[in-house]
């Protein structure tokens, strides 16, 4: 199993800051659609990362107790607030694929991940964090003064189940 790094909630921002600036060099992706994208796998998880029109980045992560070659391909599909589009995906892996689902209310976000493993029983956690500009947030909660530039992690869940099974995982900001 891949082990996660102590500091993986500064690396999940610092991705967030990245996805967020690399969000206005690509062009949208159109809901409702599979997206796919040629990187490699690292080991035995997957951990791409979604940048939505409405400014939220979703960092969508698998790990199976699988080797890598086990791991036959894993699907997430993303459910997210209505009138959202992808603007960017970053680390989709060739064995990864992301149906994205624009059919949730303002602030919910909604994932059922699957891993398909040729190691059927083996454990698999899928994690999903949501990341918001501020001003986003302000919008939404009128608690933070609106601050252009800054992120602001607004919620992590997880799910624990077997390979070939989906996982759903429930955020509501």
């Amino acid at each position: 199993m891949l082990s996660r790094s102590s500091d993986s909630a500064r690396r999940r921002a610092a991705r967030g800051a990245l996805a967020l600036g690399a969000a206005l060099a690509l062009s949208p992706f159109l809901p409702g659609t599979a997206h796919t994208a040629h990187a490699a796998i690292g080991g035995c998880a997957g951990d791409p990362v979604v940048v939505l029109s409405n400014g939220a980045t979703i960092d969508l992560s698998a790990v199976a107790d699988a080797s890598a070659p086990d791991v036959q391909g894993i699907t997430y599909d993303l459910h997210a607030p209505a009138g959202t589009t992808i603007v960017s995906v970053i680390s989709l892996g060739p064995r990864e694929v992301l149906h994205f689902y624009a059919d949730n209310g303002p602030t919910t976000y909604d994932t059922l991940t699957r891993v398909v493993a040729s190691t059927p029983h083996g454990a698999v956690t899928a994690t999903t964090s949501v990341v918001a500009p501020l001003q986003l947030l302000s919008a939404i909660q009128s608690t933070a003064p609106a601050t252009p530039g800054l992120l602001h992690l607004t919620g992590t869940a997880s799910a624990t189940g077997i390979a070939n099974q989906g996982l759903p995982v429930h955020l509501s900001l």
